[in-house]
């Protein structure tokens, strides 16, 4: 299996977390988030990897610097499949799989990515999306399935109606594309919605009315897809990562 390619979302304010630090510079035993997610995105032995930045550019350039990743930056912060267009030209020449993480999601394990994508080759994916069944899937989108079991769609918590929000799989927000599936698709979507943003879950869609797969990998654990976006998440997300230090 080839290595994939691997794009790091690491754009937010981190305005939730009330700190002027830039969100993915936020420190999770001492270390920044966006460093946590470079090094499981190197350990799985993605290459390249790319990290798309917007606010505060130049601290993040800062603590990337000699970290062996390329940046591009996002000026206007129009969500995640914005951001997703921003880093297309830096992989335009690319034809292998990528994998799309975020960097609020720090305790996401290498093996995790691997296994992830090795799913996605065998399946012959055009997308595969790593979900999780959460207790209280409150904020994070819902998956979609048909009665064959298959994913057909992800709803965003703030554009669910209720019967929607009672499922309780949810969108980690990590995905493994193939690249031209991928950027084929991101023209299409729009921004029609709650948040007026270009959400890469759109692409979804998008792509099962082409008629290709999108397949899912249930992750084991919930607590290693956990977002950061609230101080009380990034107070249970210490606690685990402490945890994890302590078993090791």
């Amino acid at each position: 299996m080839t290595t994939p390619a691997c794009i790091i979302l690491a754009a937010g304010e981190g305005t939730r977390l009330k700190s002027k630090r830039p969100k993915a510079l936020q420190p999770l035993c001492g270390k920044p988030l966006v460093l946590h997610a470079i090094d499981a995105a190197k350990q799985a032995q993605a290459d390249p990897v790319v990290v798309v930045i917007g606010a505060g550019p130049d601290q993040m350039q800062a603590v990337l610097e000699g970290h062996e990743v390329q940046t591009v930056y996002q000026a206007q912060r129009k969500g995640t499949g914005h951001a997703v267009m921003c880093a297309q030209p830096v992989l335009a020449d690319y034809e292998g799989d990528i994998i799309v993480t975020c960097a609020d999601i720090p305790l996401v394990r290498a093996q995790t990515f691997v296994e992830l994508a090795r799913h996605h080759v065998t399946t012959q994916a055009a997308a595969t999306i790593l979900t999780a069944t959460c207790g209280d899937p409150t904020g994070y989108g819902r998956v979609i399935r048909d009665q064959q079991g298959m994913v057909r769609e992800i709803v965003e918590h703030k554009d669910a109606d209720e019967q929607t929000r009672q499922i309780t799989e949810i969108n980690t927000s990590i995905y493994c594309f193939e690249a031209a599936a991928l950027f084929g698709a991101l023209p299409q979507i729009t921004s029609s919605n709650a948040q007026d943003e270009y959400y890469l879950t759109d692409v979804i869609p998008v792509l099962i009315n082409q008629g290709r797969l999108v397949g899912a990998v249930i992750a084991e654990d919930c607590e290693e897809v956990m977002g950061i976006n609230t101080r009380a998440q990034y107070a249970e997300a210490e606690r685990i990562a402490r945890d994890r230090a302590r078993l090791r």
